[in-house]
């Protein structure tokens, strides 16, 4: 087990009472001769009277554990190696279609300041060759930690969020593995349906090993190893903002997911607002995600716009930092909302807040699209139009990016396709400075709107609009281009790929200095008007770059 804990590690007081599951039955039967991990909880908890035991049940408990005290329930299994839950399956449904899987188990609660230690014994779905399904845990207890235990074939393993309005805070899960099924799902909505709040969240060495990696696939497309939602499309439309934070993803090894990272301020269906995500770290984590997968590996949002109007989500610092990923299409992606699909879908006002991607490699698994991907807003498949999102301090350095088409792309707008007029969304304060790019046809691309082909082989909209959107103050300076094209590019608005209108976007106050490219490739290309292999109408775009010289 990656990153296993010891007792030690733990700082873990002698004196803290203990309870030492031995049934192999994850619910047990209460007065038999075996503790069972339910059990156990429960007692913790403080909905279970030690009293009610049998004498050798409570043989197995030392110290006066409950609901005031800091225990520890340790996994000490008399026969076997692994504890089973009641076996559950995934219903049919289509591919694209979210699970909501249910726990076979009482939610943890009143466990505040447990620790849950596995020691290396396996928490499984049925019996060892039983189905995928169902979700595995459900903590609401604050200041919980789960460590050294084995999750297999959940389809969610373990669900993170609060009872109540009160909120949830200082979880820690860290030295587990998780293996052939879903991920983690963390949420701030709470057990009661209000808005809540979600802190202090540490996921750190642990290891994600999805079914493709035992010869499988989950039958879902929507499967991320860790997967976040701070306001859900089940959300109360009220304007108290569900809060998800401190959150920190690091030094855990991934493998075999769509995605490995998905994490999102708020979702819209039929229309929904205010959602916040802050001090978000995702740092130090192996991932490769396979070359069928969709999704990017580390996939950002404010806002996910699938119905109605969305509105008011909000990032403030985050940070992608030292990670290794091998990942196919668009690799680390970004964005202050995506419109997804559906007639006339809007979103406006969504704030991403002092980005910071750093230290990464990044690599292709099969095939790269972009290896970086930060916009303000994003919409496809005929979702129409987004309005005033922005993109507020970005800083893109010292990253690695090998054989990708295109190594990093910035821009307030982009339109993958989509019919509507996109306005006022912007971007500021952008520095993108000692990158190593290799193998890419450009190295990176900045431009003040753009209409890009999507790359889901639908027809792309002759009515998307790019119009009036702004990237203001850009530094791209002391970078390493080894592309095949051209070192970089910058466009005060541009089409790639696709047709359209692109009009009046504007790239001003930008400056590049010190990059290099390969003697025979040329340093940059420079225009108010970038239209790259497209028959849209592309004019009255501006670039302001005086301090810009393409010819080296």
């Amino acid at each position: 087990m990656l990153g296993a804990c010891t007792d030690s590690e733990d700082n873990l007081p002698a004196e803290r009472p203990e309870l030492r599951v031995t049934d192999s039955h994850a619910i047990g039967a209460v007065g038999d001769d075996a503790l069972s991990l339910v059990e156990a909880l429960q007692i913790a908890g403080g909905l279970l009277a030690v009293a009610e035991l049998s004498s050798a049940e409570r043989l197995l408990i030392s110290g006066t554990p409950g609901p005031e005290s800091a225990d520890t329930i340790r996994v000490a299994l008399a026969n076997g190696d692994r504890i089973e839950a009641p076996s559950q399956t995934i219903p049919d449904g289509p591919e694209w279609f979210p699970l909501f899987p249910s726990s076979s188990l009482p939610d943890i609660v009143g466990n505040e300041g447990d620790v849950l230690e596995g020691a290396g014994y396996t928490f499984s779905n049925g019996p060892a060759d039983g189905p995928l399904g169902g979700l595995g845990l459900v903590i609401r207890s604050s200041d919980f930690t789960i460590q050294n235990l084995v999750f297999e074939r959940f389809a969610e393993m373990l669900s993170i969020s609060p009872s109540d309005e009160s909120g949830l805070q200082g979880i820690t899960i860290r030295g587990n593995s998780f293996l052939n099924g879903g991920g983690l799902g963390l949420g701030a909505t709470a057990a009661n349906g209000s808005r809540s709040l979600l802190r202090g969240v540490r996921i750190s060495n642990n290891e994600f090993l999805g079914p493709s990696e035992f010869g499988g696939r989950f039958p879902r497309n929507i499967h991320s190893a860790i997967g976040g939602v701070a306001t859900p499309l089940s959300a109360p439309p009220d304007e108290q903002a569900n809060r998800l934070e401190n959150l920190t993803i690091s030094g855990n090894r991934i493998r075999g997911y769509f995605g490995a990272v998905q994490l999102m301020a708020l979702q819209s269906f039929t229309g929904n607002s205010n959602g916040v995500m802050r001090n978000i770290r995702i740092i130090g984590n192996d991932i490769t995600i396979p070359n069928y997968a969709g999704d990017p590996a580390i996939y950002i949002w404010g806002a996910v716009t699938l119905g109605g109007m969305s509105s008011n989500a909000l990032i403030e610092s985050l940070e992608i930092a030292d990670n290794e990923i091998a990942g196919s299409g668009y690799v680390v992606l970004v964005t202050g909302v995506e419109n997804v699909s559906g007639q006339n879908l809007l979103s406006e006002n969504h704030v991403i807040r002092d980005v910071s991607i750093h230290g990464n490699t990044i690599r292709p698994v099969n095939d790269c699209g972009i290896g970086i991907l930060v916009m303000s807003s994003f919409t496809e498949m005929s979702s129409g139009s987004a309005l005033d999102n922005r993109v507020e301090a970005l800083d893109i350095s010292a990253n690695e990016i090998h054989d990708c088409e295109l190594g990093i792309l910035v821009t307030p707008m982009l339109n993958w396709g989509a019919a509507g007029a996109s306005m006022g969304n912007s971007m500021e304060n952008v520095t993108i400075i000692e990158n190593s790019i290799t193998g890419a046809r450009t190295g990176i691309i900045a431009s003040g709107g753009t209409i890009l082909a999507n790359e889901l082989g639908l027809e792309d909209s002759p009515e998307a609009t790019v119009a009036g959107n702004y990237l203001r103050g850009l530094e791209i300076s002391r970078n390493s281009l080894g592309s095949t094209q051209e070192g970089f590019a910058l466009y005060g608005g541009a089409a790639i790929e696709a047709p359209g209108s692109v009009t009046q976007n504007e790239l001003v106050a930008a400056r590049a200095l010190s990059n290099t490219v390969p003697a025979d490739i040329p340093l940059c290309t420079a225009a108010a008007n970038g239209i790259v292999r497209s028959d849209a109408t592309v004019e009255a775009n501006t670039l302001d770059a005086n301090e810009i010289d393409c010819s080296r």
